[in-house]
């Protein structure tokens, strides 16, 4: 119904990706506002964009988790929300960003931290990528995994409901997560999901052989941002169709 998200932005470096690659990218799509930003985790490769985005339109809501808030690293991209005022709400598993109807938006990850604090989890042990947010978004009957960049034991949270959820993992797309870097429970994760295609933006050099293996063995159509340029998955009553950059 014309509304947008954008989950995460970010790069590397000190490249401004927000400004010379993301912006430029919306405005071609015609984006003038952007409903929600989705925040994965505080590393600078998922978010040193955002400062720029949010520069060039007009943001609604950010959501990010208590992992993000609480570490402490990002007190001035926290404040920037509050300048420019817009909502800043948390998420955790079990939870759903509501106002995109007839789309489901639904929170895979991370637990809630406080909830697993009460529980006796050492949070401290879960690490900066296994806390990423995890999204599982379903249209017309077909389903989209965003996994930001849980490694092995937030892959083990995310199939376990470790955070009290129950839900069925299985998605025609997949964000790979983690830039496709090894992880040695990725055959577990692509059984579960079952993914028909799967998407892994990163450089050739970030990518594990292993973790090509797994999602080829399962018969993943594999698309690499450093091969495809931009990758566009259209969904429609006729399925899915993919277009990409390059």
């Amino acid at each position: 119904n014309g509304k947008n998200m954008l989950y995460d932005s970010g790069t590397r470096g000190n490249y401004d990706v927000g400004k010379f690659v993301v912006a430029p990218f919306l405005r071609q799509q015609g984006i003038k506002k952007i409903d929600t930003i989705v925040i994965s985790h505080k590393d600078d490769d998922h978010c040193n964009g955002i400062p720029s985005i949010i520069d060039r339109f007009s943001v609604g809501n950010v959501f990010v988790n208590k992992f993000f808030i609480q570490s402490g690293n990002k007190v001035e991209l926290i404040r920037r929300f509050a300048e420019e005022k817009i909502k800043t709400g948390l998420l955790a598993d079990g939870l759903e960003i509501k106002g995109y109807e007839p789309a489901k938006i639904r929170v895979l990850n991370p637990p809630d931290k406080d909830i697993l604090r009460n529980r006796g989890v050492f949070v401290e042990n879960i690490s900066t990528n296994d806390s990423s947010s995890v999204l599982l978004i379903e249209y017309m009957g077909y389903r989209i995994l965003l996994c930001g960049d849980i490694g092995e034991r937030g892959i083990e949270m995310l199939l376990s409901g470790s955070g009290g959820s129950d839900v069925d993992v299985s998605a025609d797309i997949i964000q790979v997560p983690h830039h496709g870097g090894f992880i040695v429970n990725t055959g577990d994760l692509v059984k579960s999901v079952n993914p028909e295609y799967a998407i892994i933006n990163a450089l050739a050099k970030d990518i594990s052989a292993s973790t090509i293996m797994d999602y080829r063995k399962h018969g993943v159509s594999l698309h690499k941002t450093y091969e495809n340029g931009a990758v566009t998955f259209t969904i429609d009553k006729e399925g899915i169709k993919v277009s990409t950059f390059l």
